[in-house]
């Protein structure tokens, strides 16, 4: 597809700037993709967008923070501080606008332990979360090293970036600075149901539920794919259910043998994770999925004798899509390939 290719390469400097920070608020990777002009495709767009991203400094990543709100901020201020994108973040927050007040609370709390911790605010990729699941992960966050913690923020930063170019192409949304703020209790407009959210029947599951997901919210404008092109499926067949709120984070194997760490999650309500790399950021090489089992069975008061899982696969073709699922129980595991 070309569709956001050709929009791109139809703007004047101007527009094309404005257009580019509203994707990402760094003032340096806006005006290196200026530079990149034209863009043979989509393709392209996305890459040079990731390519450019991992040149980024410190202070640009700080810079590229700086223009998103704290999870659970309100409408009223969203419109005030962010009147470019504050429709944007609206939208990928949605879910924080139906969550009772103790998660609220307990958001709250913890964006400020992080914001002490970390000196930036609490960075996540919130479309399709619901507040529960951001608020895990925010938990599972609030521990890194300052040093892993940055890569893992600036990872989450690069996947709003690519939903964000996609929207490029969205048409206007009613200008809503006059509506009164929707109540807890009440669906908020913006809200997308989440088609993963209901779990599985409780028995043992077969393989051909570890199937990546097809889900509306992995297409756009464009039909291009927005998922990661690696994802995750735990099931916790000792339970007949799916693994959630189950820590992984993704490592690469880099030139002198060191794993780096690229992304971090927890598992969603149907125990998947579907973004975590942004579109267009893979590359050939080994990879290690590292799922935090110990964690998940305690918080179930569950031994185990495997405290950790490690899956480590390789990768050979970046235009194909890897998935990763893991049946887990206290005594036993297994994984392949999915599709």
């Amino acid at each position: 597809m070309t569709l956001i290719a050709q929009h791109l390469n139809a703007l004047d400097p101007a527009s094309c700037r404005t257009a580019l920070t509203r994707c990402c608020g760094a003032s340096r990777w806006v005006e290196a993709m200026l530079q990149s002009r034209p863009f043979a495709d989509d393709n392209a767009v996305f890459a040079t967008a990731e390519r450019i991203w991992a040149t980024m400094e410190r202070a640009d990543i700080l810079e590229a923070f700086s223009h998103h709100p704290k999870i659970g901020s309100d409408m009223q201020s969203l419109r005030a501080r962010f009147p470019q994108t504050h429709q944007w973040s609206g939208q990928e927050q949605s879910a924080v606008q139906q969550a009772n007040e103790s998660i609220l609370q307990a958001l709250a709390d913890g964006n400020r332990r992080y914001e002490q911790r970390f000196g930036y605010i609490f960075i996540v990729c919130a479309t399709g979360k619901t507040a529960e699941e951001m608020l895990a992960l925010l938990q599972h966050r609030l521990p890194n090293p300052p040093e892993i913690e940055l890569p893992i923020a600036a990872a989450e930063q690069a996947k709003i970036t690519a939903i964000r170019l996609r929207k490029l192409l969205d048409p206007p949304t009613p200008n809503t600075s006059n509506h009164t703020q929707p109540s807890a209790s009440a669906p908020h407009p913006n809200t997308t149901p989440d088609p993963n959210a209901a779990p599985h029947a409780s028995r043992v599951p077969s393989p051909a539920l570890l199937q990546a997901p097809s889900s509306p919210q992995t297409t756009h404008t464009t039909g291009a794919s927005m998922r990661s092109p690696i994802t995750t499926h735990a099931l916790d067949t000792h339970l007949g259910k799916p693994a959630t709120q189950l820590p992984i984070q993704l490592y690469k194997r880099d030139g002198s043998g060191e794993w780096k760490l690229l992304a971090s999650g927890t598992t969603n309500n149907d125990g998947r994770i579907g973004d975590l790399l942004a579109p267009g950021s893979l590359q050939t090489g080994v990879y290690q999925m590292r799922f935090d089992t110990g964690t998940y069975f305690a918080a179930r008061q569950t031994p185990t004798f495997y405290p950790e899982v490690l899956v480590t696969f390789a990768i050979h073709a970046t235009d194909e899509h890897y998935h990763v699922p893991l049946l887990i129980s206290p005594f036993g595991f297994s994984t392949y390939r999915g599709s």
